[in-house]
């Protein structure tokens, strides 16, 4: 395959091969191959260039995503995948993308939990539920969960209850009960925290 033209513009070069075979390869990876305006390229090479294309734009991609707010591997596969990114060429620069400090599920869980308990006031089993739906391992799971301070979980649980019954008109304790308990537990919070708060509501201020 003959190499027609090397286009150079700023920090990029375009190598237009016979065939109508087109690479944008970034110059700093052009260096070891010695490439010149008409000499035969053996196959192999214009491969090998293609591919380090095609991953050095991947991991554009990827830090661009992780630039903007950090994301689990999960996600970022997911990502990457939409903007058509080959699952293999995925595969190669994830590892790199962790051994560079750029991914990490342990963070990403830690971070996560600390927004959702400050902004949203979620519950455990609620953190829990959505960082299994994002790829995070168990064992992430379970260490994110159990480093949340108790009274803080317990504050914020508090602090929901109340405003919920500044909203309620229910004159049945029992219904007025279930209420609030169904409502702690789609935030996340478990029973035996909520019964504690339920157990005497003339503790709670509203």
């Amino acid at each position: 395959m003959k190499l027609l033209e090397k286009r150079i513009k700023g920090n990029y070069a375009n190598l237009i091969f016979s065939g109508g075979e087109e690479i944008k390869i970034h110059v700093d990876f052009l260096t070891e191959f010695n490439l010149e305006a008409g000499e035969e390229i053996e196959f192999s090479i214009v491969k090998t260039l293609k591919e380090i294309s095609k991953k050095h734009e991947a991991k554009l991609k990827a830090l661009n995503l992780l630039a903007r707010r950090a994301h689990s591997k999960r996600e970022l596969t997911i990502k990457l995948l939409q903007r058509k990114i080959e699952k293999e060429i995925i595969e190669q620069i994830i590892p790199e993308l962790e051994r560079a400090g750029f991914l990490n599920d342990a963070d990403f869980a830690r971070l996560y939990a600390e927004e959702k308990i400050s902004r949203k006031r979620l519950g455990p089993l609620k953190i829990k539920s959505e960082l299994i739906k994002k790829g995070i391992s168990k064992e992430i799971i379970d260490e994110t969960i159990s480093a949340i301070d108790r009274d803080t979980i317990y504050r914020n649980c508090k602090y929901l209850l109340e405003k919920k019954m500044n909203f309620i008109r229910e004159t049945d304790e029992r219904k007025l009960r279930n209420k609030l308990y169904s409502y702690l537990n789609s935030k996340g919070y478990e029973a035996e925290i909520i019964y504690e708060l339920l157990g005497d509501l003339s503790n709670i201020e509203f």
